[in-house]
């Protein structure tokens, strides 16, 4: 940590934009687009899927193909 402490804080620094950047540049992309290219239920879907997917590569993903099926 002492030995490299701008690598560290060089990728935090990165990881940390790069977050940043592309969830208030989703996030307007949604608001500006027209009602026509980017409904409300997009968004929706969109916010969905991020929560979705943490769900789904979890372990009851495997399970509701199996319960589902």
């Amino acid at each position: 940590m002492a030995q490299t402490p701008g690598t560290t804080k060089r990728y935090t620094s990165l990881t940390e934009k790069e977050q940043r950047s592309e969830e208030p540049k989703a996030m307007l992309s949604n608001e500006m687009r027209p009602d026509s290219q980017a409904p409300p239920q997009a968004k929706s879907l969109v916010t969905q899927a991020g929560s979705e997917v943490h769900v789904l590569r979890g372990p009851e993903f495997a399970a509701l193909p199996s319960g589902g099926s």
